[in-house]
Order: structure tokens, then sequence, then C-alpha cells
């Protein structure tokens, strides 16, 4: 055979393989997500998670009561 022949062999050989991987690789992640039971993730932790965040998040922002002049300490109180 000549040598032009076997880079044509060689190059068709890699393409098949390389299409057979692929295949292979794709029917099993397709495999793995239509298991219904499934433990890649748990929904009731992510549907926790964000919200706890936000909260928590609200809770550092938000503005702190001041007491009222009359009632901080050392006011003046005003005699009548």
């Amino acid at each position: 055979m000549s040598t032009w022949l076997w880079v044509i062999v060689g190059t068709a050989a890699f393409f098949f393989l390389s299409v057979g991987v692929s295949l292979a690789v794709a029917a099993l992640l397709g495999r793995i997500s239509r298991q219904e039971d499934s433990e890649l993730f748990e929904a009731e932790f992510w549907a926790l998670a964000s919200l706890t965040r936000e909260e928590i998040h609200q809770e550092q922002e938000a503005p702190t009561e001041q007491p009222a002049a009359s009632e901080r300490v050392g006011a003046r109180r005003r005699h009548p």
C-alpha cells in the first residue's frame, strides 16, 4: 500500500472511532439524565438555600431602628 492510502485509512479509522466514543458517552449521559431517582441534586436543598441567602442579605441591609431623642442615654429632659 502506498503512504497516502495509509494516511486515508488512519484518518477514517480515527474519525469513526471518535464518533463511536461520542455516541457511547451521549448514550450514557442520556441514561443518567432519565433516571428519576437521581441523587445528583436534592430539590429541597436548592429551594431552601436561595431563600435563606436572601433572608440573610435582607437582614444585613435592613435599617436599624433608632430610639427617640427622649429615650437616648444622656438626653436632656425638658421640665414643664
